[in-house]
């Protein structure tokens, strides 16, 4: 290394302690962009991923999503992957409402339940959902897939009963609304009871598939009174919308009550979009910050060697005029100028823990120089002695 070199920087100390402060609050800037850039980048495609946009079935005027009476049908539809939006939905959540009338602990006399709901999923129900604060203690291995008569009730209920057979008569609301006779809509179900949710309530859960079959026996057809399901691809909304249109209209708060029996597919994507948005906006804003310090550095490097070298002309050309060529000549300026940039870069390398931003910032800076040094160096040997004349 050259032996004169900390002598010819300390001889400029406020233009070295500049250069190396400039070249490090730049170089930081640029690594914590490029930082911020890769973090937003990485978050959005989280998003993209992970997100879940909650899809709800609900009347066509969009005001209620429960005690629909959907045809099995539509269930089906749901679920197909072929023929329906199966491959466009995940976690379907379907519910079938009955009403029931069980008996008192002593089962000498009936008294009126609340809901006996078929699900197929433990998101169905907040009682039973873990992510939503539910608790379940399950008796048996897969209650959800069952198409048995067993049954999840309260902890107080079941404090009270423990696993014991409870009768249940059954009423499905729907079989009022056909020419069923209310002796022939009831049934009275024996019923294991399998597991029991934390705290109280009259509510009682069955599976699915023998709520379906439940209905089927008591008014001849299965359904179920809501669906809800998470999108399967965020990206894909648009498919899922086009796709459900078949059987699901979109959402009109217009419309008058004849209406009430068509149904409609709500999207709640509002979150979801708005989330993309900010995440892309702030992104695009990195990528416009980036090459502006990128600009900086290089014009700080010129500016820079500039200061250094405007007034040492006298000095390149006697230096010239010993013999020393024009490319010792530049690098031997160079490594003076890029001595303390070295320095901040690492500084700065050390804190962001982005090397390639910090290696581009330090070449953008090196050609700065270079640009300014190549221009000082032109001087010809001869020029010295025409000033001395």
């Amino acid at each position: 290394m050259d032996p004169y070199l900390f002598k010819r920087l300390w001889r400029r100390p406020w233009l070295s302690l500049c250069s190396l402060i400039l070249s490090a609050v730049l170089c930081f800037l640029v690594g914590y962009l490029s930082g911020y850039r890769q973090d937003q980048e990485a978050r959005l495609q989280e998003v993209k991923e992970k997100f879940d946009v909650l899809c709800v079935v609900t009347n066509l005027q969009g005001t209620s999503s429960t005690d629909l009476k959907i045809e099995a049908d539509v269930a089906e539809f749901v679920q197909d992957t072929e023929n329906g939006i199966g491959s466009h939905v995940r976690d379907v959540r379907l519910v079938k409402r009955f009403e029931y009338e069980a008996p008192t602990v002593t089962f000498e006399y009936y008294r009126l339940g609340t809901n006996l709901i078929g699900v197929n999923n433990p998101r169905c129900a907040q009682v039973l959902d873990p992510t939503a604060g539910g608790y379940v203690t399950y008796l048996t291995e897969d209650f959800y897939g069952s198409e048995e008569n067993i049954c999840i009730v309260s902890q107080m209920t079941f404090d009270q009963l423990g696993e014991s057979i409870l009768p249940l008569r059954v009423t499905d609301p729907v079989s009022f609304m056909t020419w069923h006779s209310p002796d022939y809509s009831q049934r009275t179900v024996d019923f294991q009871i399998v597991g029991y949710y934390t705290g109280g309530g009259a509510d009682i859960y069955i599976p699915y598939d023998t709520a379906q079959r439940l209905s089927i026996e008591i008014c001849g057809a299965g359904g179920c009174d809501s669906i809800s399901f998470l999108a399967a691809d965020n990206e894909g909304l648009d498919a899922l919308t086009e796709a459900a249109s078949v059987v699901f209209n979109s959402v009109n708060p217009l419309v008058g009550n004849t209406a009430s029996s068509s149904l409609a597919l709500t999207i709640h994507d509002e979150q979801y979009r708005a989330t993309v948005a900010a995440l892309e906006q702030n992104i695009a804003r990195t990528g416009y910050l980036l090459p502006v310090v990128l600009v900086l550095g290089l014009g700080v490097g010129f500016l820079i060697s500039f200061l250094y070298t405007r007034n040492e002309h006298k000095t390149y050309a006697l230096m010239r005029t010993l013999g020393m060529t024009r490319g010792k000549l530049f690098g031997s300026i160079l490594r003076e100028q890029l001595l303390l940039v070295a320095v901040a870069t690492l500084a700065a390398l050390a804190v962001t823990k982005e090397p390639v931003p910090s290696a581009v910032y330090f070449t953008c800076y090196a050609v700065g120089c270079g640009a300014c040094i190549i221009r000082a160096i032109q001087v010809p040997p001869t020029a010295i002695l025409r000033d001395q004349e």
